[in-house]
């Protein structure tokens, strides 16, 4: 992992609990995919896709005179700057325009109504533009879209109109691409239809699962479709297709590190159904990956030269989709498990890349002016960066051999079931959880000296 660096995005979300809000709105959305642009962007090619998406927005016994919706913090960024709408009475009485105005400002619709309307359908049409970079102009760059943004996640919620007066309920989204796409999420369709390459998906009211949700279209001329029974029968791989001759090799040492994963499983530890999808995702040094709940993103070299980075991203799938929180917990003690899995059967190997690891910090640290703690940390930044994939992973090795190397992993996988329903991970939720499981205390005590110790 010399040159690999694996960046996770966080994403800041607000919720509300259900009292807070006087009335409840049914939302639902159809997104259908328009024609590419191209824009050349500094030394990268960015290619902007556009969709439509129709909005019907369904209230019952309002009581305001006016209602107000916004996109979330990108809505200039994402092309979201025109709304059109249209309002009817219930079933399909189209309301007369000198009964209501509305404006779309800096992401915020407003609609004000000029006599009491109680029940009445919104039908809102905006655009909404998806991105991705490709850092190589002669490859094919029309292959793949990304409606969840390039580097921060959020850009996917914003898709969609939030409030912080109002409970938007009952959430779905259609999607409908050309044929000649294939269509991909970070959750499951609750139905689709492949005749017309459209998929309905129920969008969770949770605003930190959404936040951190993804949509990819490819395109089936340059992608295949594989599965591969090696790993599991409801593993789907999509690869570039000149890329084809590296898959296979690499999947062999995968699907040894995935085979001595399930010695350690628990009840809900391996997925059985997974998205894998390749692509060119770098920026000079910086090889990006992404494990969601059903989907993991990833740069093509990792599966022919940096391995422990595709193990990693699988992690994040099995044992902290959704987490935010520390970065302790959240990127350096999966770091330390995809090292320990992929190197099992090979122990010189294990402690020959933690030995690496350790010697790319010091180096890392030698002109550094940033001080600060892994305790600290909830984001990664290039001064950062060091301290959470490679010093971390350390600090965690010398922990496990002292109470035991498969203890430590059983516990930390035990861990991560017992936080799942838990929206932020903190670094004291391990530390009692090393507690309660009647770990040394005098470890445990040297172990959190380590991680809040300032560099």
């Amino acid at each position: 992992m010399k040159n690999v660096r694996i960046v996770t995005f966080l994403v800041v979300v607000f919720t509300f609990c259900n009292c807070c809000f006087s009335q409840k709105i049914d939302c639902s959305y159809n997104l259908e995919i328009c024609p590419t642009k191209q824009l050349k962007d500094t030394d990268y090619y960015r290619l902007i896709y556009f969709a439509k998406i129709n909005a019907n927005i369904k209230i019952i016994d309002f009581k305001d005179t006016c209602l107000e919706l916004s996109t979330r913090l990108w809505a200039e960024k994402l092309g979201i700057n025109e709304v059109s709408l249209k309002i009817f009475y219930f079933p399909d009485k189209e309301m007369s325009q000198n009964d209501y105005s509305y404006n779309f400002k800096n992401g915020v619709l407003s609609i004000h109504f000029r006599k009491n309307c109680r029940n009445f359908l919104i039908k809102c049409m905006y655009n909404y533009m998806g991105s991705t970079f490709v850092t190589i102009p002669e490859s094919n760059k029309r292959d793949i879209i990304i409606f969840g943004g390039e580097e921060n996640f959020e850009y996917f919620a914003s898709m969609f109109f939030t409030s912080n007066k109002y409970l938007l309920t009952n959430k779905t989204l259609k999607i409908t691409a050309p044929k000649s796409k294939y269509i991909l999420s970070s959750f499951f369709p609750i139905s689709e239809n492949k005749t017309k390459n459209s998929y309905l998906f129920k969008l969770n009211n949770d605003s930190a699962k959404l936040a951190n949700s993804i949509i990819t279209i490819l395109d089936t001329v340059g992608y295949k479709k594989l599965k591969l029974n090696k790993l599991s029968k409801s593993y789907e791989f999509y690869v570039r297709k000149n890329h084809l001759d590296s898959l296979y090799p690499a999947l062999n040492d995968i699907g040894t590190a995935l085979e001595i994963m399930k010695c350690f499983k628990h009840s809900d530890f391996i997925r059985t159904h997974l998205n894998f999808v390749e692509f060119d995702w770098q920026r000079d040094q910086y090889a990006m990956g992404r494990g969601f709940d059903n989907l993991i993103m990833y740069d093509w070299s990792f599966l022919t030269k940096h391995k422990v980075s595709f193990i990693h991203e699988f992690l994040h799938t099995q044992l902290n989709p959704n987490s935010i929180g520390n970065f302790f917990i959240n990127e350096s003690l999966i770091e330390y498990l995809a090292n320990y899995f992929c190197f099992y059967n090979d122990k010189n190997r294990f402690l020959s890349e933690i030995k690496k690891k350790h010697e790319n910090f010091l180096e890392s640290v030698k002109d550094s002016v940033v001080k600060t703690s892994l305790y600290a940390l909830e984001e990664n930044n290039v001064n950062t960066f060091s301290l959470i994939y490679d010093e971390g992973p350390v600090i965690l090795n010398d922990f496990a051999k002292k109470i035991g190397e498969d203890r430590f992993v059983k516990l930390s996988i035990l861990f991560f079931s017992k936080m799942k329903k838990v929206k932020k991970n903190k670094y004291e939720f391990f530390l009692k959880f090393l507690h309660e499981n009647k770990v040394n205390k005098k470890s445990i005590f040297e172990f959190d000296q380590k991680v809040k110790s300032i560099v």
